[in-house]
């Protein structure tokens, strides 16, 4: 009789994003492997409004952009490529609550992904209202899309652009 083997989830790649640039990302992309799909940027800000996502086990960045994000995990690219996977391994670890499950579980994939679109468009747009002070024409610009459109998407998500002006 065979024994049979306990039954593993499927390997998936832990998402993780790299505030680093040049040199760096290839010295901490070998040291990790496989076993990290590793989002880089070398843009602050462009890593904040990743990092907002959600989508991100860990974040990692090298000195001094790792300053700039307090929740980011600081390395040191010329580390030991084991010192580097542990600080890796660990940010993943302290970020997965294994106690508890998810309750986005429970849902079909098409009511998530509707849920995920709505409220990410409309994060989206009013962060592009504020920056533009509640200006249709100067937000639609920035996002590069027509007025008309950005009008209905507007209407949509119930915004108000008079809510973003300045009094």
């Amino acid at each position: 009789m065979k024994r049979s083997e306990p039954a593993r989830g499927p390997t998936v790649a832990a998402p993780v994003l790299l505030i680093a640039s040049g040199p760096a990302v290839r010295a901490i992309q070998t040291a990790l492997g496989t076993k990290v799909a590793l989002t880089v940027t070398d843009d602050v800000v462009r890593a904040r409004a990743l990092a907002a996502t959600g989508g991100f086990l860990a974040i990692l960045g090298v000195q001094p952009l790792a300053g700039g994000m307090r929740e980011a995990v600081a390395i040191d690219p010329g580390s030991d490529a084991k010192l580097i996977a542990d600080a890796v391994s660990s940010a993943i670890e302290r970020s997965q609550d294994t106690n508890r499950e998810d309750p986005i579980a429970a849902l079909p994939y098409e009511e998530y992904i509707e849920l995920v679109r709505y409220a990410t468009t409309r994060r989206y747009l009013i962060a592009l209202l504020e920056r533009h002070g509640g200006s249709v024409t100067d937000a639609a610009r920035g996002a590069s899309m027509k007025r008309e459109s950005l009008h209905r998407l507007m209407r949509r998500h119930h915004l108000i652009a008079d809510d973003f002006r300045d009094p």
